[in-house]
């Protein structure tokens, strides 16, 4: 969800001793604010030929 922080281990800067830190991601999720018929569509077929199916 939007919001979440996620923790990558030994993916972040090198420091001066060769240490690499970890890497740090925070999750935005952001929607248009409209969503006209032709988009619906193009998700529709997105998901089609993914396979996804979200939870609800």
């Amino acid at each position: 969800p939007t919001g979440n922080k996620l923790r990558i281990p030994q993916k972040g800067y090198v420091d001066k001793n060769d240490n690499r830190g970890n890497l740090y991601l925070i999750i935005s999720i952001v929607n248009p604010p409209s969503v006209n018929d032709k988009m619906k569509t193009l998700y529709k077929e997105l998901m089609e030929t993914n396979g996804y199916t979200p939870k609800r």
